[in-house]
């Protein structure tokens, strides 16, 4: 017996149309996705309050394996990991800083509301807007931040040196002058009497 048999079109349609909306993307107009990993220094709900510099709630966020994957394929990773002041990516894995100028919305696992604090190396998964800016002839790409969903709760621990540094920029890694301002040897100085001893007036310019 003769079977017709459909061949199995779906994988590559697939590809297909998730190429064809990757290629489409306009970033100038945002680009709405779900982005997940862990976080570090969150300042994302009322109780922690927003950043004390740029007073926007945000965090650091360090990519799971789907999120990695999602961005490579936007062919946008290296645009919105987290860089020093110098260019360099500040860490050897993929991290984006996410940011919103309101509360965002936070929920449980359990769909409940969570207004309180949250611990380093805590799970998310964050409704984001990755959107193009430009300002005084420079552009890139900013991720902002509406709504997430914790699904690892880490315990916050206070640190008194994270309140230390809080809003203080990262200038990168000190130079050489800034770790030894000060010579290693007393410099060669005469003293007063030394330095007048045996000069008459007339060896003075006036």
């Amino acid at each position: 017996m003769i079977r017709n048999v459909a061949p199995n079109h779906h994988n590559n349609n697939s590809a297909t149309l998730n190429f064809f909306i990757m290629a489409k993307v306009d970033f100038a107009k945002g680009h709405g996705t779900i982005l997940s990993g862990s976080v570090k220094y969150a300042r994302l709900t009322t109780e922690s309050g927003p950043d004390g510099m740029s007073e926007k709630y945000g965090c650091d966020l360090f990519l799971d394996e789907a999120s990695i994957k999602q961005l490579t394929d936007l062919e946008i990773i290296d645009h919105v990991r987290a860089k020093n002041p110098q260019g360099e990516f500040k860490h050897d894995v993929p991290v984006v800083k996410i940011k919103s100028i309101n509360v965002p919305k936070a929920y449980l696992a359990n769909r409940q509301m969570f207004d309180g604090l949250i611990g380093d190396d805590s799970e998310i998964r964050a409704n984001v807007w990755i959107k193009k800016w430009e300002h005084k002839g420079k552009k890139g790409l900013s991720i902002w931040l509406s709504a997430f969903v914790i699904t690892k709760l880490v315990e916050y621990a206070s640190n008194n040196s994270d309140a230390l540094f809080e809003g203080i920029l990262d200038l990168g890694d000190p130079t050489p002058e800034q770790l030894n301002p000060i010579p290693a040897s007393k410099p060669n100085v005469a003293s007063a009497s030394e330095a007048f001893d045996g000069n008459g007036d007339d060896d003075l310019p006036f």
